[in-house]
């Protein structure tokens, strides 16, 4: 029992260790690696305490210990860059939410975001940390919780200790830690409840998968670009009228705290279609979809076009699906529909931001445990997404969006055949 005990103290010697030589470094020369390590040390600790009841191998505990500390230390070694977003939005929020008292500032629309993710703001100004690290550490929630569902979704597939692999790969995927940690921005919080939708949908728990979904919706409006997902659903009568409705329910629940606190009503309903007004005189916000290869085209034509095309994809997806019987397991359509789904529409969408593809680096990762053969897939969309974000957070475009768009236009291609001769047609190809 000692020795146990003594095992689960020892990652605290690294800030233990670190501490003393913050107190010992006078001149603060050393200050931000120490702080670093400090933290890491510290959280990973809290992290290596919680697998206890997992009953995992000692081996293994300490393998997940050096992989979290790892990834904390990255993390918070990118905490001191702020980006346009955060000093233009998101420290003007947190300041107007600690002058007003809290959950009262919401009542005034100085914030475009949906109200969920407000109320974590208003949360996070109670603890005595900066701005910058309480945004950044939000954000660094979700993204180890989506851990957790990747590892729980590709284990449906693969072994657990390839399952932990994916789990440790995932947190150093490139635009994953670009996103939170650098970025400061939110968007593993509505990711993490879209893997929840997916995974709850394989443990063929679809009311709770709905619960979710309607969860991701109700922090962001991307939540539409899994839209195959609930389609394929509907089209093979797996769906039911009380799931569909969980959605908008949980959406107007979740708007109701801002409500009591004083912003009207209809202000909050239709928060979402003054985030889609925030690029009306754009095709694309840098993000490497379709019009990125449209660099003389009409913002006003051929958005409306986008949109009417990318409706029609849907339901010739709806049709095809209610026309035509599929083959294959259950679980894998359904998996491989959701992240098709998150690479298609934004590619098709117009007025897309370059983040909006961070559902599909995630999903399209999870898709290559399944069908290793499938490796190029997060690869090309993971570097299209991850140099994308480039001109916004350092102001160079490292590698032209043409090449970007066109790599996605043909993995959208190659996977949509893919994915029609597995599930839909004669099946020419060997799974692996």
């Amino acid at each position: 029992m000692l020795a146990e005990a003594k095992k689960n103290i020892l990652p605290l010697l690294i800030s233990a260790l670190c501490a003393l030589f913050i107190v010992i470094d006078k001149s603060n020369r050393y200050n931000e690696w120490l702080y670093t390590f400090f933290y890491s040390g510290l959280f990973s600790s809290l992290f290596f305490v919680l697998l206890r009841p997992l009953n995992l191998h000692e081996k293994r505990k300490v393998q997940v210990y050096v992989v979290v500390f790892l990834s904390l230390l990255l993390r918070i070694y990118l905490f001191p860059f702020q980006s346009a977003d955060f000093t233009k939005n998101f420290a003007l929020w947190m300041d107007e939410i600690t002058q007003q008292g809290g959950m009262e500032a919401l009542k005034n629309p100085f914030y475009d975001y949906s109200p969920p993710y407000m109320y974590i703001l208003v949360l996070l100004t109670k603890f005595p940390f900066s701005h910058l690290v309480e945004i950044k550490a939000a954000s660094l929630a979700f993204e180890y919780g989506s851990a957790f569902f990747v590892f729980a979704l590709v284990h449906k597939f693969r072994s657990a200790t390839v399952a932990l692999a994916a789990a440790a790969v995932f947190l150093f995927l490139p635009t994953v830690v670009l996103n939170g940690a650098l970025w400061g921005q939110c968007d593993s919080v509505y990711t993490f409840f879209l893997l929840g939708y997916v995974y709850f949908l394989l443990e063929n728990k679809n009311n709770l998968a709905f619960v979710f979904v309607g969860l991701a919706f109700a922090f962001k409006l991307q939540t539409i670009f899994i839209v195959l997902l609930p389609t394929l659903l509907f089209a093979t009568r797996q769906l039911s009228f009380k799931q569909v409705i969980l959605v908008p329910l949980i959406y107007f629940l979740a708007i109701m705290p801002a409500a009591l606190a004083g912003r009207p009503l209809a202000d909050l309903l239709t928060i979402y279609l003054g985030q889609a007004g925030s690029t009306a005189n754009l095709l694309t916000a840098n993000a490497p979809s379709v019009y990125a290869l449209m660099t003389k085209a009409s913002p006003e034509l051929f958005s409306k076009i986008g949109v009417l095309f990318t409706g029609l994809l849907v339901l010739l997806f709806f049709l095809l699906a209610k026309i035509k019987k599929t083959s294959g397991e259950k679980n894998e359509l359904l998996l491989y529909t959701a992240a098709l789904s998150v690479l298609l529409i934004p590619y098709f969408l117009p007025r897309m931001h370059e983040r909006y593809f961070y559902p599909a680096d995630v999903l399209l990762f999870l898709l290559a445990f399944r069908w290793p053969q499938l490796w190029f897939a997060p690869v090309v969309c993971g570097l299209a997404s991850m140099f994308s974000y480039f001109p916004f957070l350092f102001d160079r475009i490292a590698v032209d969006f043409i090449y970007l768009s066109s790599a996605l236009l043909m993995l959208v291609v190659f996977l949509t055949y893919d994915f029609l001769t597995r599930f839909f047609f004669i099946k020419k190809i060997q799974d692996a």
